[in-house]
């Protein structure tokens, strides 16, 4: 779940600051595409490495 959270708050905080810098076409395409994968990516990244951190202790 912190990946997700992490993921969307990277995404919203990435829209307001950089993507002003951009046209309004590639604006809007790289706020559909930040926030409909970076969320679970992120999600998954952190699943992923919470799996190889547990083997480590197994």
């Amino acid at each position: 779940m912190s990946g997700i959270g992490f993921g969307v708050l990277e995404g919203v905080l990435y829209q307001t600051t950089l993507n002003t810098e951009l046209g309004y076409n590639e604006a809007f395409f790289m706020n559909i595409a930040r926030l409909t994968s970076w969320p679970f990516l992120r999600a998954i990244w952190a699943d992923v490495s919470a799996y190889f951190l547990s083997l480590v202790f197994l």
